[in-house]
């Protein structure tokens, strides 16, 4: 019966210790499972603790999967789920991973939703509307939308006209160079993509970008 001859601390991860079984590495698992397994080295790595360690291994994997993927990024909790799963983890392990992920404080829609609502709003120049459905799309509820964005609103004390103008402007400095015509033509679009109503679209490029004046 083959026999685990060592469990060692990983190196390079904290909290990881690597599993070896007649002196050939088998896994990596975390000391959760050492103590739920009671690991030690001599105990017989008969079928049934095999089992048991390469189920931790899969569920420690798409753990750390995740907490990578939330380190480039911020991600909402459906959107994590369905990167988690394009990349062949388990239902259960995933399910697992976003337990423990939101149980440590790393996922957290309501926190990610007011994140993205600033970022989009202020960086990117986005209106309400088009906010909104991005963040719908990425399985934020809407309660959490709204709140996100109703604070964000009242904290920069914004609103779409406030919002368009700032998208505008910018825009309008990277068209500086191009004929009146083709700078109308390009704000236009530019803002109508990020979703504005067009009644409003139209005023801020009238505005904005007006025709001069003949003595």
């Amino acid at each position: 019966m083959p026999l685990i001859t060592a469990i060692a601390a990983h190196p390079r991860r904290e909290g990881r210790y690597r599993i070896d079984v007649d002196h050939e590495t088998v896994a990596i698992v975390d000391a959760d499972l050492v103590l739920e397994a009671k690991l030690r080295v001599g105990l017989e790595y008969d079928s049934e603790l095999a089992t048991q360690i390469e189920s931790g291994f899969a569920r420690l994997l798409a753990f750390d999967h995740g907490l990578a993927a939330l380190a480039r990024r911020g991600r909402s909790v459906r959107e994590l789920e369905r990167w988690l799963g394009a990349r062949k983890h388990g239902s259960e392990e995933v399910r697992q991973a976003l337990g423990r992920l939101s149980e440590l404080g790393f996922l957290d829609d309501a926190e990610f939703a007011r994140a993205f609502a600033r970022s989009r709003a202020i960086d990117r120049g986005l209106s309400r509307r088009r906010i909104e459905a991005e963040l719908a799309r990425r399985g934020v509820a809407g309660d959490l939308i709204e709140a996100a964005i109703s604070e964000l609103m009242q904290d920069e004390q914004l609103d779409d006209s406030a919002l368009i103008n700032v998208a505008a402007t910018r825009k309008l400095r990277s068209l500086a160079k191009h004929e009146p015509e083709v700078q109308r033509r390009r704000l236009y679009g530019y803002l109508t993509r990020r979703g504005f109503p067009l009644a409003l679209v139209r005023e801020t490029v009238a505005r904005m970008t007006k025709h001069p004046t003949s003595d």
